[in-house]
């Protein structure tokens, strides 16, 4: 049986690369979940990206079906991220770029015409911290990011959740 860990809003860290960027962008948050057993941000990533809640790929199946038509980027389910891959910079996983990586954490995002991302995953001793970055750059972009933020607060926990679930001792 496996329990799920706690999941709490957060500052954005003060030691993540996201930081730098932090005043200029239109959106931040930052979640983190205490977790055992991750000792790099490349394998924090590799976890956290690796599977998700069927909800989520559902959603991610949706939204790609709607914003076809508008000519944005859809990101294909074979793009997943394998527990056993590397992250490396310019690598392609799911819908990220790999923008840089390092022993304590792993930049990701993508740039489109309507916005720029960036999701940072960072490990603070026994946590793991998930930041969003999201810079706009026309109304386009600020309309479509209200819609993905109705769900955005809900996805990056599960995605926590259900990554560094814990087993529980048998009854």
């Amino acid at each position: 049986m496996s329990q799920l860990p706690v999941v709490t809003a957060s500052p954005l860290p003060v030691n993540s690369a996201l930081r730098l960027a932090h005043p200029r962008a239109g959106y931040v948050d930052a979640y983190r979940v205490k977790c055992s057993g991750v000792d790099s941000a490349e394998a924090a990533g590799r976890q956290l990206f690796g599977s998700s809640p069927a909800w989520v790929g559902a959603l991610m199946r949706l939204r790609d079906t709607l914003v076809r038509p508008f000519g944005l980027r859809t990101y294909p389910a074979d793009k997943a991220v394998l527990p056993s891959a590397a992250l490396l910079p310019n690598a392609i996983v799911g819908p990220f770029r790999v923008y840089s990586v390092s022993q304590q954490e792993v930049v990701l995002g993508q740039n489109d015409r309507h916005l720029d991302f960036r999701v940072s995953v960072l490990v603070e001793g026994t946590e793991v911290v998930v930041s969003t970055a999201v810079w706009f750059h026309n109304w386009f972009g600020t309309l479509y990011f209200a819609l993905v933020r109705l769900f955005h607060h809900l996805v990056v926990p599960a995605l926590l959740r259900h990554s560094f679930r814990t087993s529980s001792p048998s009854a």
